[in-house]
């Protein structure tokens, strides 16, 4: 969106973009103003996504050092034990100031993303640095933060770019599933071998809100629609797999000319059986998906 502003800024002054997107005609002020609207929204959704990535990024971890947890700022390597800072607050109210600056923060997110077994651990050094702070009222601000801090983590990871450069052939499952997409009207899908968030829209069949329907790659081999080393039945005609997809799996119009995406999923993607397919709950983060064969 950023690069489409800029040329249609450029093409106000020297008449570029319209040889670029194959239209010569477009007016000097349209492309100013559609360019500085491109670039406004452009520099808005970066901003955007940087300051979610600033409110749930955390640089300290806990550590067990010596025997005792400690708080570690992962950059630097300070760090301070449960007693040290309890020590260092007592004796000097500055320091207090100081490590709630470098600690507190990255504290309470640790604090909300952790299980519920593992709350206590951080809640210790929070207490620890909020010495003050009557009981009660430490619960309804850690449970009111836990609640803002979770929101903008799960929006962050509904559609982060970040997963898919860290993905590892370990973070999926060793099940294989099937679509049947017609990739020139319908949602398109990686090249084989990628791995990429898996594109999804509204109507599923059947639809049921946020779930996607998917093909166990079990059930296809099962009816003979596939062999084992997953190539179609050469007994098949066109039109028997035609028939075999509608009778099946509701997938009617235009059958024929659509691939089958054979995938792995995130393992951890919510899967649930329904009649011939799985549904993936597309709820909090859409899951990844790796592309092992198109057909």
């Amino acid at each position: 969106m950023l690069i489409l502003g800029v040329l249609f800024l450029l093409n106000s002054k020297i008449n570029i973009t319209g040889a670029f997107i194959g239209i010569s005609d477009i007016s000097s002020t349209f492309s100013s103003i559609f360019g500085i609207v491109l670039v406004i929204v452009s520099i808005l959704l970066l901003i955007n996504r940087g300051s979610l990535e600033d409110k749930v990024r955390i640089k300290s971890v806990l550590q067990k050092r010596g025997g005792e947890y400690c708080i570690v700022n992962k950059n630097t390597g300070e760090n301070y034990s449960l007693g040290k800072i309890k020590e260092l607050v007592n004796k000097d109210p500055d320091y207090k100031k100081l490590l709630r600056n470098e600690f507190f923060s990255d504290l309470l997110k640790l604090y909300s993303e952790s299980m519920p077994e593992d709350k206590g651990k951080y809640k210790q050094f929070i207490v620890a640095l909020s010495p003050k702070t009557p009981q009660g009222l430490l619960e309804e601000k850690l449970k009111h933060y836990s609640e803002i801090f979770n929101k903008y983590k799960n929006e962050l990871n509904y559609h982060n770019p970040a997963r898919i450069e860290e993905a590892k052939d370990s973070d999926f499952s060793n099940e294989l599933y099937a679509r049947f997409e017609d990739e020139k009207r319908d949602t398109v899908w990686p090249e084989e071998g990628k791995i990429d968030f898996m594109p999804f829209h509204k109507q599923v069949i059947p639809p049921r809100g946020p779930l996607y329907s998917i093909i166990p790659l079990k059930k296809l081999i099962k009816d003979r629609y596939l062999n084992k080393d997953l190539i179609l039945n050469g007994k098949w005609s066109k039109q028997k797999r035609q028939d075999y997809l509608r009778d099946n799996f509701g997938i009617d119009v235009g059958s024929r000319n659509r691939n089958m995406i054979l995938f792995k999923i995130e393992k951890d993607a919510k899967l649930i059986p329904y009649n011939k397919y799985v549904n993936v709950e597309v709820k909090g983060k859409v899951p990844l998906v790796k592309i092992i064969k198109k057909k």
